[in-house]
C-alpha cells in the first residue's frame, strides 16, 4: 500500500500543481451539456471532467487515499477556473465519493471531478464563442500542467522536469 502524503494547504504555483498532475496521473475529458427544447436536444455547454489514479492503493470511496486525489483535482480545478469572467457559470460539480473505471485509461480505478461550463443566464441558448473560447483556455492550463487528454501517456509533457532543465 502506498503511503498517503499529508497535504494540508493549497497548491498555489505551478510546480506544486504539476507535480499533483504526474503524481496522480491527470487526465481530462470534454462532455456536450445538452438540454431538452421543445422537442430537439441542444448543446447548451460543456462539462470537463478532471480523473486521477494512484498506482499500488487500494482503492474504496472512503479511503484517505481517494481524498487526497479529489483535493489534489480540486486545486486543479480551482487554478484553471476564472471566476471574473460573468458572461459563463462555471461550476464546480460534486459527486458521491465513489470510484469510476474507464476502458480508455485501461481501466484504472480513479476519482473524477467534473467542471460545467453554461450560460450565466438564458440556459437554453446554445454554445456560443464565449463558452468555446473558456473551455480551450482551461485546457490549455491543464496541458501546461502536463495533464493529458482522454489517457496518460508516459511521453507527456512534464512541466517539472523542463523548469529543472532550464
Amino acid at each position: 500500500m502506498t503511503q498517503v502524503e499529508e497535504v494540508t494547504s493549497p497548491a498555489t504555483t505551478n510546480n506544486e500543481l504539476a507535480r499533483l498532475v504526474q503524481r496522480y496521473h491527470v487526465c481530462w475529458e470534454v462532455w456536450p451539456e445538452y438540454l431538452t427544447v421543445g422537442q430537439t436536444m441542444r448543446q447548451v455547454g460543456f462539462e470537463l471532467e478532471l480523473s486521477g489514479s494512484d498506482k499500488g492503493i487500494t482503492f474504496n470511496p472512503t479511503c484517505p487515499e481517494c481524498s487526497q486525489i479529489h483535493w489534489a483535482l480540486e486545486a486543479i480545478a480551482n487554478w484553471i477556473l476564472d471566476q471574473k469572467d460573468v458572461e459563463l457559470t462555471v461550476e464546480l460539480r460534486q459527486r458521491e465519493q465513489s470510484i469510476g473505471y474507464s476502458g480508455v485509461r485501461g481501466n484504472r480505478p480513479e476519482v473524477t471531478l467534473a467542471i460545467g461550463i453554461l450560460h450565466r443566464t438564458a440556459f437554453s441558448d446554445p454554445v456560443d464563442l464565449h463558452e468555446i473560447h473558456y473551455l480551450e483556455k482551461m485546457k490549455t492550463q491543464l496541458r501546461q500542467l502536463g495533464a493529458c487528454e482522454r489517457q496518460w501517456t508516459r511521453n507527456s509533457y512534464h512541466p517539472t522536469e523542463a523548469l529543472a532543465a532550464a
